[in-house]
């Protein structure tokens, strides 16, 4: 019992409830790749296959692996896109979310080209700690692609999003929370 505990405790578990159109789908149970950054991506696609998951959230920066060249990003080629989601569709696995994007990863120079590649790769979200002035900015991309955004809680100092009743009302951005995270934030993890 307590191995399963370790594992779930060592994936870091994202679960998407989407409400559009008045319909509650199903939550997706997905992992985040940096679970397996060790890995490329193409084998953490075949190690989350192995275990059932079928959804991975993907951190930009992951080596691709195999035989295609380059890391998961903006900067991957066309042929390099393709091939990667002619694996994915093999496997039937979905990448849902491209993440975390922070101030590490993004500028005012290429926040665009993660939206652009976030939309030709058809992933739905993108995972984001973004600095209070590029909100605005966050958001517009988020409608001119269509790709929502979710903001994610690391601890504070380091995140603007840390604590579960901070609350944002763009149009496309939402909140996405991660429970080893909150944990982490001294925060308890029931609200009466």
């Amino acid at each position: 019992m307590m191995k399963k505990y370790v594992l779930l405790g060592m994936l870091t578990i994202t679960c998407f409830i989407v409400n559009s159109q008045g319909k509650i789908h199903k939550p997706k149970l997905s992992v985040q790749s940096w679970t397996f950054h060790k890995y490329s991506l193409l084998e953490t696609i075949e190690k989350a296959d192995s275990l059932g998951i079928k959804y991975l959230e993907v951190y930009p920066g992951q080596k691709v692996g195999g035989e295609i060249p380059g890391v998961f990003s903006y900067s991957l080629d066309k042929d390099a896109r393709d091939k990667l989601t002619q694996y994915l569709n093999y496997r039937k696995v979905k990448v849902i979310a491209l993440g975390v994007i922070d101030k590490e990863y993004y500028n005012k120079n290429n926040l665009e080209h993660f939206f652009e590649f976030a939309a030709y790769m058809k992933i739905p979200f993108i995972v984001a700690e973004p600095e209070w002035q590029d909100l605005d900015e966050f958001n517009r991309l988020a409608a001119k692609y269509k790709v929502k955004v979710a903001l994610h809680c690391h601890p504070k100092p380091s995140s603007h999003y840390w604590h579960p009743t901070q609350r944002l009302k763009p149009l496309r951005i939402g909140q996405i929370w991660e429970p080893g995270l909150i944990l982490v934030t001294g925060q308890e993890t029931v609200y009466k």
